[in-house]
């Protein structure tokens, strides 16, 4: 099973390359026959996920491994390492806390077992490359660094399998710091497997290598040598779907649509065009076309692509998480477009797959709450959204304190709905609340402290309290033109409802004067 493991680690050895490293052979042990049938056996229901039977399988082998002769001590602990490593990958695969407990344990042991038996560092490494897997799945991220640190002072060597295994232990120990938020030693441990690849590598492996380092550059805000690296990819003919996916991703963060879009198209054709299974592939590529489309107001061809992406994770069993994104995606379009019956069911389908996947106290779990919200607030169905609105501001509150940005944005969105539904003595103390919460942000919050001053004065111009209402404009108005300039459209939105009041006091040529200045922005803004 040391070989079959290839498809579930992250290391990723290719059958062939284990059978050139390994350093046992079932040959070896032609004497303990029934120990071998058992270990083939557990194999091959592996293989097929018929994991209650190969569990018993692999545990009746470790059960015999000291009843059976075996040829010395050395090839004992070999054998126990195999099993229990083979018996650990599928408690492994059955994704329990108690299963994976278990599993890390026998990981161990077979470790031990192997280095006892004098094995090679090539048939340790498997085992050590499956514990840092399973340690990372667990989210135990400095146990799984330190794992694959080890294993890699056992890959060291200039011959091209050692720097081989170096390069998929660095890939995979960079994805381990890029989730912790060490992205500069993600970024080192990128460079690295570009290097090697580059020197021994294949031209896909080195399009590989290059593609997860423009991701960790993208996330350290460097996207100039991201998208060079990203461009490089797509030169000479050599495109595939990910390097022109990503790029496309690069040119959508940088608003360019119309760059992207041939990027996505292409990318889906290449895709369509394998001739070996790609129906993942195919979902990764419709839905990032999607929403490019989405981005550039096409919400009928999103619609359309979001449907031919419904039936293919059904065929190969999508992750709640993939179901989760997309049931998300439908019901903004359908939201967005006014379908909102249409909207609602996928809306609310996602509310409940993201509490299986993130769990009700997540911030994922507080946007899945917010676009029923929003869905609400456009049926004006304000009972619904107040109800929605809360849960998401409770969510936050609880992540981030009372006193943060974030929650003072909701606030700001909570007083809004009291304002719509009529809820005027609940509207003007939640509007007050988020302002406190702005001003202690100083510069950082200083554009949230805008609208909600503005959103303040119009509730006291509709309560007829002009003379509320108006400092609260002219402290609006200081602000935006202090952050975006005096020509901004932003500036010119408050100048026209700073020009309504006016008009509302009898002051008609101050809001002449108002409306005028507004104009002309919004003139400028236009050409």
């Amino acid at each position: 099973m040391q070989f079959m493991q290839t498809k579930k680690v992250l290391l990723g050895y290719s059958l062939s390359l284990l059978l050139a490293v390994s350093s046992w052979n079932m040959a070896a042990y032609a004497d303990s026959t029934q120990w071998s049938n058992l270990i083939s056996e557990g194999e091959a229901a592996y293989k097929v996920r018929a994991l209650d039977q190969a569990e018993s399988k692999f545990s009746e082998a470790l059960k015999m491994c000291d009843a059976i002769n075996f040829p010395d001590a050395k090839v004992l602990e070999e054998s126990r390492g195999i099993t229990l490593n083979d018996l650990a990958l599928v408690l492994d695969s059955r994704d329990t806390k108690e299963s994976d407990d278990k599993a890390i344990k026998m990981y161990r042991e077979a470790i031990e077992a192997k280095q006892r038996a004098g094995s090679s560092n090539a048939s340790i490494l498997p085992v050590m490359n499956n514990l840092a897997k399973l340690q990372y799945k667990q989210k135990n991220y400095k146990d799984s660094i330190e794992t694959f640190q080890t294993a890699l002072k056992l890959a060291e060597g200039e011959e091209k399998l050692d720097q081989l295994n170096r390069s998929r232990l660095l890939n995979a120990l960079s994805a381990v710091f890029t989730d912790s938020n060490e992205l500069d030693r993600a970024e080192q441990s990128l460079r690295e497997v570009l290097a090697i690849q580059e020197k021994i590598g294949e031209p896909k492996s080195v399009q590989i290598a290059r593609n997860n380092l423009s991701v960790v550059l993208r996330k350290k805000g460097n996207d100039t040598e991201a998208q060079k690296l990203l461009e490089t990819n797509t030169q000479d003919g050599n495109e595939t779907p990910s390097s022109l996916t990503n790029l496309a991703r690069v040119l959508r963060e940088q608003q360019k649509f119309e760059e992207a879009d041939p990027l996505l198209r292409k990318a889906v054709k290449l895709v369509e065009a394998s001739p070996e299974p790609h129906d993942k592939e195919l979902i990764v590529a419709l839905n990032n076309l999607a929403m490019v489309q989405r981005e550039q107001a096409n919400f009928d061809e999103a619609l359309a692509i979001y449907k031919k992406v419904e039936p293919l994770q059904a065929k190969i069993g999508a992750s709640d998480a993939e179901k989760l994104s997309m049931e998300t995606n439908f019901g903004v379009v359908l939201d967005t477009i006014g379908n909102y019956d249409e909207a609602r069911p996928h809306l609310e389908k996602a509310l409940a797959l993201c509490e299986k996947v993130d769990g009700v106290a997540s911030k994922n779990y507080a946007t899945c709450l917010y676009n029923l919200k929003e869905l609400f607030l456009h049926m004006d169905d304000y009972a619904n959204a107040e109800i929605y609105m809360k849960k998401v501001l409770e969510i936050h509150k609880a992540q981030n304190g009372a006193n943060d940005a974030e929650v003072g944005r909701d606030l700001n969105e909570l007083a809004l709905i009291y304002r719509q539904s009529g809820k005027i003595s609940e509207s003007e103390p939640t509007f007050k609340d988020a302002i406190a919460i702005s001003e202690k942000g100083g510069d950082a919050t200083a554009g949230d402290l805008s609208v909600d001053l503005n959103n303040l004065a119009r509730l006291y111009r509709q309560q007829g309290r002009y003379a509320d209402a108006e400092p609260l404009y002219k402290k609006s108005l200081s602000i935006k033109e202090r952050l975006y300039g005096a020509d901004d459209p932003q500036v010119a939105a408050t100048l026209r409802n700073y020009a309504n009041l006016l008009e509302d006091m009898g002051r008609a040529n101050e809001a002449k004067e108002m409306n005028s200045r507004a104009r002309k922005i919004e003139e400028k803004a236009g050409e």
